[in-house]
């Protein structure tokens, strides 16, 4: 796509009215390996292309979609769209001029190694797996990786290109004891090339997630109760993902649905909290150059010291709430409208010692991964699931537990996390949030909880 077609299709599309309007053009390359069982149960290679134009006009998004990228037909497109769009009197206001390139100079292992070579490292991981535990009932290795390049054009006069690389591995053991599963989980993922596909990272991968199912089975189950709790920084931040990030969303909170709205400029958090978002880091899994609405990336402060600074926003929201985007606006492909996403979302590492904040406590819960959950963002309560968590007896880390949950407040733990480690760890996931799935990092160093209610059982089996 040329910029003079671009600008000519923004044109078409927007001669009804409207605030804003961009052109988007995407291919991606995809590949998807999933052995299971000394089997391969799903394979696949493919590309997709296609296009969308969109108009915001008097706060709403339009759409219009279509695999033909041609530029007759791209045109046909806009005018369709302007034609279903209300007239509307605003014109579009130029904020930004200029142009970006992010071609990325790394190509998915896949292009390099070849799925075949793929495919045989893949069995050499996976039986090298079964070997690790005379306990092990199934053992499943997930491999994916893409190439996703897209062009885009915006209303107010950018051109840009962008191409970014995904790799990632994952591994789930099952392992069984007296007629009772119990699983481990371990994953690894990012922007990287043919390095990725590294037998020794892959076995790491492979132990670590056999390790922890041989954890859970051995662990017992707890009598819950409200107790300290430790977060190792090994949970990666999925607390600060799930329990927080999305309330600091603008769609949420300028909308009513979070209980940080109105709260600009308030403390919401003890004053050893910063939480940021920045999608500028290297080689993460949520990083780009600039996001699905042409916007630069940038690092988002949300909470500075315990103050919340900042809500994650996208063109729409900037538009409708009179603030500026700080990139957030993503999309999971061309077929699907912007929404504000998080990229790479990250607590602060502090300045306490995490061994010492271990030491800290008499008895308590030391939560070294965490699963899934639910969250209510509008008042900020939350249910998760701890997959791998210890006992603190006198200060060190005691005896597995399984079958725990964490029950609490976003907003009340965040003001009552009174020790911020000075170590970090990062995980790497897939958000789903309104049928889109797009690529995230979270992060964050080991935290103390003075006062959480696990959730646990009365049986000791």
């Amino acid at each position: 796509m040329k910029t003079g077609e671009a600008f000519l299709l923004i044109q078409k599309a927007i001669q009804s009215g409207g605030e804003y309007a961009d052109v988007f053009l995407e291919s991606k390359h995809q590949t998807h390996i999933v052995l299971e069982n000394k089997t391969i149960d799903q394979i696949f290679s493919g590309k997709i292309t296609g296009a969308a134009i969109r108009v915001i006009s008097e706060f709403k998004n339009y759409l219009t979609i279509t695999q033909d990228i041609s530029i007759p037909n791209l045109l046909k497109e806009a005018n369709l769209l302007a034609t279903s769009i209300k007239k509307n009197k605003r014109s579009p206001k130029s904020t930004t001029k200029g142009s970006a390139c992010g071609t990325s100079k790394i190509s998915p292992p896949s292009s390099q190694v070849g799925l075949k070579k793929i495919v045989t490292h893949l069995k050499k991981i996976e039986k090298l797996a079964w070997k690790m535990s005379p306990h092990s009932v199934q053992v499943k290795l997930s491999y994916s990786d893409s190439l996703r390049a897209i062009e885009m054009a915006t209303s107010d006069f950018s051109f840009l290109k962008q191409s970014t690389p995904q790799a990632s591995f994952s591994v789930l053991i099952t392992v069984s004891k007296k007629g009772k599963n119990f699983t481990g989980f371990h994953s690894l993922g990012g922007q990287f090339g043919s390095h990725f596909i590294s037998l020794d990272a892959f076995e790491e991968c492979a132990l670590l997630a056999t390790q922890r199912a041989i954890t859970n089975m051995s662990a017992k189950t707890i009598t819950g109760g409200v107790m300290p709790v430790v977060i190792s920084s090994s949970s990666g931040g999925t607390l600060i993902h799930e329990a927080i990030g999305h309330g600091l969303e603008a769609d949420l909170a300028l909308e009513g649905l979070s209980v940080y709205k109105n709260k600009l400029g308030e403390k919401v958090a003890s004053s050893k909290v910063t939480i940021t978002d920045n999608p500028t880091l290297q080689g993460k899994r949520g990083s780009y150059m600039f996001d699905d609405e042409g916007i630069r990336a940038q690092n988002t402060i949300l909470i500075e010291k315990g103050i919340l600074k900042n809500f994650l926003c996208d063109r729409l929201h900037a538009l409708k709430f009179g603030l500026k985007s700080n990139a957030h606006g993503r999309r999971e492909d061309f077929t699907a409208k912007p929404i504000v996403r998080m990229a790479n979302t990250m607590m602060l590492p502090g300045p306490d010692d995490p061994q010492k904040i271990l030491s800290s406590v008499n008895h308590g819960l030391f939560v070294t991964m965490m699963g899934g959950g639910e969250v209510n963002t509008v008042n900020g309560d939350f249910v998760f699931e701890v997959t791998e968590g210890y006992l603190i007896e006198n200060g060190k880390k005691g005896e597995p537990v399984r079958g725990v949950s964490l029950v609490g407040n976003a907003a009340h733990v965040l003001a009552s996390i009174d020790l911020v480690g000075s170590d970090f760890g990062f995980s790497v996931g897939t958000c789903e949030k309104d049928g889109q799935d797009v690529p995230i990092t979270d992060g964050m160093p080991t935290v103390r909880i003075p006062l959480l209610t696990v959730g646990g059982s009365t049986s000791n089996q």
